[in-house]
């Protein structure tokens, strides 16, 4: 299986390093030579130097028979091109990166089935609705949905005063349909797949899959309170930030937006008339102290500079802001942004390849989420007719399941229910599985 990408950005490049490890080749096109011979040093993968919307260079790839055509440029206007070229030579699947809101609004103009493209993909407005969920899921870092809303996957950080470290997981009840699934322990940065005997410490990092009903209690269980938000400030005015507004407005939050760019308030001011526009630097620790931007109950670094947004989260602390979450391109800022104890921050890079990596996968992945910088997955898998493992008993499939693999929950027509050793797969189920990132492609073929 070949998957094209146009565009060696930080978006690109990533999803071209995720798929070159699961072992699927990869051909790599951007215009900027020096930035595909940096990347081809790290990565496994293709490069080309050219325009992504050369049809000879595309004619000539369409001869090796690609499954999946990725335009993700920061231009709409080239990846829309590119995506009707690479359509019209024969690529089966499209798939365009887009930043301007219209290109989605179908009410008047079909922009999919006007440029033959199959998917779109919206960075900005992705990244806008993880960071909403974490805003609404009290003491989470990571929040999703699988099973069309029936199962719920949440990450809580166990606070620091809890006193049940010294009991192994199989003395709590948290309830029938749910499962710790992982854990992440900062002492030593281990990534812990769970057993009965296990235990969950102060500060660790616990992500917890069950039906949507049960998970809701979670939080009451380590102490977690409850704050219903009201008010969020968000640093910089982005098109990321301008999605998140929208949201919130919607769901009748108040939004303040900071930015230091007159221009750019102005265009806020007259897009967003519901947000209170402030036009000046979100760094200045003074004017947010003066703003009392203390009394938010959410501050969210949002400007498209991953370090100017470590910076306005750090500075929003010392002005007294006790739930601040920031937006970072790169993942390997992890580490320095739980030392400054900001637990929870989103990556456009991720949150792209957590939609475009089942796609890649056909029907068998119905959806995939990278945990703890990518070093474990959950994965949502439709049993297929053809499956060897039908009919087996859980236990029974453990000789055929790699390491580091959990099959957590089946869904059966609307019914969820734990995987226990008992349990049997049976076609047409859905079954989430925690697993290292490896191992995707095993298990496709497996179920």
């Amino acid at each position: 299986m070949s998957i094209v990408i146009i565009g060696a950005g930080s978006i690109g490049t990533h999803l071209a390093s995720v798929l070159a490890k699961e072992g699927k080749s990869v051909i790599l096109i951007d215009e900027d030579g020096s930035k595909l011979e940096r990347f081809a040093r790290s990565a496994d993968v293709a490069t080309i130097c050219g325009c992504g919307t050369d049809w000879q260079i595309l004619e000539e790839i369409a001869q090796q028979n690609p499954s999946l055509f990725c335009a993700l440029t920061s231009r709409d206007e080239t990846n829309l091109a590119s995506c009707a070229i690479a359509k019209h030579l024969g690529f089966p699947t499209t798939l365009a990166r887009i930043s301007k809101p219209f290109l989605l609004d179908h009410a008047r103009v079909d922009f999919g089935r006007l440029f033959y493209i199959d998917h779109f993909i919206a960075p900005d407005l992705i990244v806008a609705r993880d960071l909403y969920k974490h805003i609404t899921t009290p003491g989470s870092i990571a929040a999703e949905n699988f099973a069309q809303g029936a199962v719920q996957m949440f990450t809580l950080r166990i606070p620091e005063k809890w006193s049940g470290g010294d009991k192994p997981i199989s003395a709590f009840n948290f309830g029938e349909n749910i499962l710790i699934g992982l854990i992440r322990r900062h002492e030593g940065d281990q990534v812990i797949f769970p057993h009965g005997h296990d235990q969950l410490k102060p500060c660790d990092e616990v992500t917890f899959i069950g039906s949507s009903e049960s998970t809701e209690k979670i939080p009451d269980m380590f102490g977690v309170e409850k704050k219903i938000v009201k008010s969020v400030a968000i640093a910089g005015g982005s098109m990321t930030a301008q999605h998140l507004s929208s949201i919130l407005h919607g769901h009748h939050i108040d939004v303040t937006i900071i930015d230091g760019d007159e221009n750019t308030c102005k265009h806020l001011a007259e897009t967003l008339p519901y947000a209170t526009i402030l036009h000046h630097s979100s760094t200045d620790v003074d004017f947010l102290v003066a703003e009392k931007i203390n009394q938010i109950d959410v501050f969210v670094a949002a400007s498209d500079s991953t370090d100017r947004n470590i910076l306005a989260a750090t500075i929003a602390q010392e002005a007294g802001c006790s739930e601040v979450i920031t937006v970072v391109s790169d993942t390997s800022y992890s580490h320095l942004l739980r030392r400054l104890g900001i637990h929870y921050s989103v990556s456009d890079k991720l949150c792209v390849s957590n939609r475009i990596v089942p796609i890649v996968h056909t029907e068998a992945v119905t959806s995939m989420t990278s945990l703890c910088d990518n070093r474990a997955k959950i994965v949502e898998l439709k049993v297929s007719q053809e499956t060897k493992v039908s009919g087996m008993p859980i236990s029974e499939l453990a000789p055929l399941l790699p390491q580091n693999c959990l099959i957590a929950l089946i869904e059966n027509r609307g019914q969820i229910a734990i995987a226990k050793g008992s349990s049997v797969i049976s076609p047409g189920d859905t079954v989430i599985v925690i697993t290292a990132p490896e191992h995707v492609t095993e298990l496709q073929k497996l179920f």
